[in-house]
């Protein structure tokens, strides 16, 4: 026996191993999958219990939220929502102009950095109203981030408002406890404008370690908001770019910078409607689920006769690498040619020429349906001996996936850089109907931070990092960010209370953007007129549902010992299942490995067996 034919039993044999540790580990991963499940079903039980008792408490508020909200609705209201803002003051009249403005409980940077007048424009931090309990100017940070800047309340931006806090369940998740059919990358606050296709990312790169070529953020990744309207079909990443945004108007962000780092992400299709950072939403990405190897391509578009004639895989024309259009790569392939150096545009045969998939088995991974690939010329020979130029490229589309071996794989490249991390990122939220058991851990909140999940890298917790992570820190361009956890809550029920005065208008009450001009510092009472009170049975229908709201925050608060026994308890759930997780995390990555060795082996014995190869091993 030659030596190339010892060699080639030798792979033979030692594919059949792997491919039948790989059909193991793929079994396993369903077994330990299954034993999960009934880790699952406890911890949701629990979850669900607990969701019912905080349900009771914030429901009771969102009725007095209601009952409020009706009081100042339409013309003839028993109450107001609108105040009077002062954009501009003349100090040689000792006089203002007023604008009609609605109360909003995020805040009002939009308005303010957009209006004009001395007492308003970009840059401004605070602003100053006339406030209709005694026709005095005070003033009030434009949002609770900048409160804080200030060493305010955030009670000083909800003048007009009576919040309290909801109740609700925080979760922490990593990659490691996803189900293996969940696709979850990570949520982040975004921005966007109508009609656009960049979607910036309103967290530092630093703060989650991410930057243009991270494994966490990739091209091909779907995308959703939780906003209606705004993501209007299937939407996917085609492309990831670094920019800057001003993080100091977002409440989570621990920003005071009005220009941070950050990444922005081009989007196929464009967004319908748009989202600002006053809105503070969130968007999620999600794992692709129909990408995967190559499996089947379409017709090969050619340059014609131009190729070396009667090539094959031996004369160059193998083991061909190529790009492609989506977040594919990997894939390489075997080309033929015929007598006159064309390339038939289906099929592979020696006679007739064509494109197929490389005999080493390398489909590659992430590779979508509709993608379409490029060879090009420079790989291929041309007719005199010459390499190919960019007119002499191949392109064709992925007509199939295939999956077999590297169902449930890991990437596991040679780069261990590009190997997604179990723990990051780590993503913060609020516990839905929709996600009840998710996580690694849960704690009750009341804090009334918002709602809106987020991911960041708690490894980098408590350390000051460059906002960009692949450039030197610099104080001005590239300054230090203290990474800490996101501010996550589960928000506040704000009760619209209103004004019993209302802007005066022209003809009776102000509506929103109407401006009183040249108003005389010492008669601004009569900018406001006096509304008549609400019936008693209105008042008397919201003072029950107060008393309500009281009563259940003092039932839940009486269940204290009751709610961190059950919520010890399913964190004690949650880690029986994290240990599944991990060991499934584990198997998965053995079957990313085991598909590199596959690889590896098919590549050596596809050389070997090539004739000029195997004539110098005889």
């Amino acid at each position: 026996m030659t030596l190339s034919q010892d060699m080639i039993s030798d792979i033979y044999e030692s594919l059949d191993d792997a491919y039948t540790q790989v059909k193991f580990f793929q079994d396993q991963v369903i077994i330990t999958d299954d034993a999960k499940s009934s880790w699952d079903n406890a911890i949701k039980r629990l979850d669900s219990e607990l969701m019912g008792e905080i349900a009771v408490v914030n429901d009771a508020m969102d009725v007095v939220k209601d009952l409020y909200a009706g009081t100042s609705a339409g013309v003839n209201s028993c109450r107001s929502d609108l105040f009077w803002m002062a954009t501009a003051y003349n100090d040689t009249e000792d006089e203002y102009t007023l604008t009609c403005t609605k109360l909003n409980e995020n805040g009002y940077t939009d308005i303010v950095r957009s209006t004009s007048g001395n007492l308003c424009g970009i840059g401004s931090t605070y602003f100053l109203y006339l406030d209709p309990a005694d026709a005095g100017i005070k003033t009030a940070p434009i949002n609770r981030v900048a409160a804080l800047e200030q060493g305010r309340s955030v009670d000083d931006v909800l003048f007009g408002f009576s919040p309290r806090n909801y109740y609700g369940l925080k979760y922490y998740s990593e990659q490691y406890a996803l189900d293996i059919g969940d696709t979850f990358v990570t949520s982040f606050i975004g921005t966007v404008n109508i009609g656009s296709n960049l979607l910036t990312v309103m967290t530092p790169v630093a703060e989650t370690g991410q930057d243009s070529g991270s494994p966490v953020l990739e091209v091909g990744q779907l995308v959703t908001c939780e906003k209606e309207g705004v993501i209007v079909a299937t939407t996917k990443i085609v492309g990831i770019s670094i920019g800057t945004a001003d993080l100091s108007q977002i409440p989570t962000s621990h920003i005071t910078e009005t220009s941070s780092i950050v990444n922005i992400l081009t989007l196929s299709p464009p967004v319908g409607l748009g989202v600002s950072v006053f809105d503070s939403v969130s968007f999620r990405v999600l794992d692709n689920p129909d990408t995967g190897a190559v499996g089947q391509i379409s017709e090969v578009t050619s340059n014609g006769n131009v190729y070396l004639p009667n090539a094959i895989g031996g004369d160059g024309f193998y083991a061909i690498p190529s790009t492609t259009d989506g977040a594919g790569e990997g894939a390489t392939f075997v080309i033929y040619t015929d007598s006159s150096g064309g390339i038939a545009p289906t099929g592979l045969s020696t006679i007739t020429g064509g494109v197929g998939i490389d005999v080493i088995g390398n489909a590659g991974l992430g590779y979508a349906v509709g993608d379409t690939i490029t060879i090009g010329g420079t790989s291929l020979t041309l007719a005199n001996g010459d390499p190919g130029t960019a007119a002499d490229n191949l392109t064709f589309t992925v007509t199939a996936n295939r999956e077999g071996r590297i169902k449930y794989a890991l990437n596991v490249s040679s780069n261990m850089d590009t190997w997604l991390d179990p723990f990051i990122p780590q993503t913060v939220g609020i516990i839905d109907d929709s996600t009840v058991g998710i996580g690694i851990k849960v704690e009750l909140d009341s804090s009334g931070d918002p709602r809106s999940p987020q991911g960041w890298d708690p490894n980098l917790n408590g350390y000051e990092t460059p906002e960009n992570p692949n450039l030197p820190h610099n104080s001005s361009t590239n300054p230090l960010v203290l990474v800490s956890p996101p501010t996550v809550g589960a928000d506040k029920s704000y009760w619209k209370v209103g004004f019993q005065k209302a802007p005066k208008g022209a003809s009776s009450r102000a509506y929103e953007g109407e401006t009183s001009t040249a108003v005389d510092a010492s008669s601004l009472s009569s900018e406001l007129t006096v509304i008549p009170d609400c019936s008693a049975s209105v008042n008397t229908s919201i003072s029950d549902a107060i008393a309500i709201v009281n009563t259940s925050e003092t039932s839940f608060y009486s269940k204290d010992g009751l709610h961190k026994q059950m919520i010890d308890a399913t964190n004690a759930l949650r880690g029986e299942r994290n240990d599944l997780c991990l060991r499934i995390w584990g198997q998965r990555q053995s079957i990313g490995q085991l598909n590199q060795r596959i690889n590896r082996l098919e590549n050596l014995r596809g050389y070997i067996l090539r004739e000029a190869i195997e004539e110098r091993l005889e």
